[in-house]
């Protein structure tokens, strides 16, 4: 069964979709093997990331469980490690425009499953 994570800013202006990756192997390999058009992951729990041997540009966040973000990156690219102290998950998309949560930003988190 696929599980959905869906985050809204508090004042529900943003809404982003999130492939929920739980297992230890659908985590370690998070956007790896993918594409640019690849849909976005949710790893929890997770706590740190690597883009070793992406290929192509990720943005990436780290909530706390409280949907409190702590950590955001915009455009990190391959070869990469990256960790936030307190991060019970992590928010990862291929890089694009518009709306990504920044540091101090809560989310609404809920979960659906398909």
């Amino acid at each position: 069964m696929t599980k959905t994570l869906v985050c809204t800013s508090c004042d529900g202006e943003h809404e982003l979709r999130f492939k929920v990756l739980s297992t230890w192997k659908e985590r370690l390999m998070g956007l790896l093997e993918t594409d640019a058009g690849a849909a976005p992951v949710a790893l929890v729990p997770c706590s740190s990331v690597h883009t070793l041997f992406m290929r192509y540009i990720i943005d990436v966040a780290f909530v706390r469980k409280d949907g409190r973000v702590v950590a955001s990156h915009r455009g990190v690219p391959p070869t990469r490690l990256l960790a936030a102290v307190g991060a019970y998950g992590v928010l990862e998309r291929p890089m694009r425009r518009g709306w990504w949560p920044s540091v101090g930003t809560v989310l609404k988190i809920a979960t659906e499953e398909a």
